[in-house]
């Protein structure tokens, strides 16, 4: 039996992973932070006996423990889809959707709360769970093109922006360390996905980048771990 957790499950790019995996035959877990509320879900478990919908607070460890031990079986994939933008201003036609905090309304709580759903949870919840990974696991962080230094034409965006830059440091030491037990881990910008974070004028639909995505995860392994992958395959800027 293959079991996939996805975090973030209830909307966007985690539910589309979920449904994919499932209509793959694959046993889902899906972590959501209020499990009543996450209508679509529910739905799909009516359709699929294979998915489990838990209730996951990324940033409570109590949560975090219990999600884990609920979890009946071997683990092969664990996706971190949950993550926020957080506040957002105007930034020029085409741009909204990029725009972060001018300098001066930047606060430091606002800042730490991002960072601690964004790039601290993912290495809490992958800490957890792997002593329950089987021998060639695999773990993707979903990024952004938005974490690439490379990319950061625009300024603004800096909660966000580095939020994601240090996830990708964590995918990398992470490739590290548990390469040693066979794991495989990558970072995947998802590409721009028409979804509440988004926004209307995104270029792609949820199901088009879980179909990109699941090929990236399809193909990964040792040789290619701690690599930062766009949702087509090809290598990302840092």
């Amino acid at each position: 039996m293959s079991i996939k957790v996805v975090t973030g499950a209830n909307r966007g790019i985690g539910l589309a992973l979920a449904q994919l995996y499932l209509e793959k035959s694959d046993t889902v877990y899906a972590g959501v932070r209020t499990p009543a509320e996450a209508q679509r879900l529910q739905e799909l478990a009516k359709e699929h006996k294979r998915l489990r919908i838990l209730p996951l607070d990324v940033t409570s460890e109590s949560s975090i423990t219990n999600f884990k031990h609920a979890i009946d079986g071997a683990i092969d994939t664990l996706i971190h889809c949950a993550g926020i933008f957080g506040p957002k201003a105007p930034a020029g036609p085409g741009m909204e959707e990029f725009a972060g905090q001018p300098i001066d309304e930047i606060t430091r709580s606002e800042w730490l709360n991002i960072f601690d759903v964004n790039t601290i949870s993912p290495f809490m919840v992958t800490r957890a769970l792997r002593s329950k990974f089987t021998r060639n696991a695999k773990v993707v962080l979903i990024s952004s093109l938005l974490g690439s230094l490379a990319f950061n034409t625009n300024g603004m965006s800096y909660i966000y922006n580095s939020s994601k830059a240090a996830l990708n440091m964590v995918g990398r030491s992470l490739a590290v360390d548990l390469g040693e037990q066979g794991t495989s881990v990558c970072m995947i910008h998802p590409g721009w996905v028409k979804t509440n974070m988004g926004g209307k004028n995104a270029e792609i639909t949820p199901e088009q980048s879980a179909v990109g995505v699941h090929q990236v995860i399809s193909d990964l392994c040792l040789d290619t771990s701690g690599q930062f992958f766009d949702y087509d395959g090809s290598a990302m800027d840092w």
